[in-house]
């Protein structure tokens, strides 16, 4: 019996949650690669720790998610610490988003999933970003980030 309260606070914990950046780490959908859990809600608060920095996030090429439009299973990013701030992207499918960029130094991510099909998930790869010493990379990454946050 006293593991009970365990094992319920490891799953929770393992689902969501609030990130201040230390050094890059990674956000999954529950049990990534394999199928994810039907009904399930995971919401990150991830926070660079100094106001001026920037958060970067990748997606793992391996994404899995019910497609039917994003109304089911999907991944939403929203570019602050609540749903109140810009979504910046709702995706599903089997096509792996384009790396995101923060403007301030918080992100917000949501997972959720339906009572029926699943799939692998995903995998978030987020760090501090780091301006590239070149000036043209500096540039391709912004364009990067405009054409596919539109």
């Amino acid at each position: 019996v006293p593991m009970q309260p365990w094992c319920g606070l490891f799953r929770q914990d393992s689902c969501g949650g609030n990130i201040t950046i230390s050094s890059a780490g990674y956000v999954t959908s529950p049990g990534y690669p394999s199928p994810y859990p039907k009904s399930t809600r995971c919401v990150w608060r991830i926070r660079a720790p100094d106001p001026q920095q920037k958060i970067l996030i990748n997606f793992n090429p391996h994404f899995d998610l019910e497609n039917r439009e994003c109304k089911y299973d999907y991944v939403e990013v929203y570019d602050g610490d609540s749903e109140e701030a810009l979504m910046v992207g709702k995706f599903c499918g089997k096509i792996s988003p384009p790396a995101l960029l923060s403007t301030g130094n918080s992100l917000l991510i949501k997972f959720i999933s339906d009572y029926e099909t699943n799939g692998a998930g995903f995998s978030i790869r987020y760090e501090v970003y780091q301006k590239p010493g070149n000036r043209m990379a500096s540039i391709h990454m912004v364009g990067h980030m405009l054409i596919n946050t539109c």
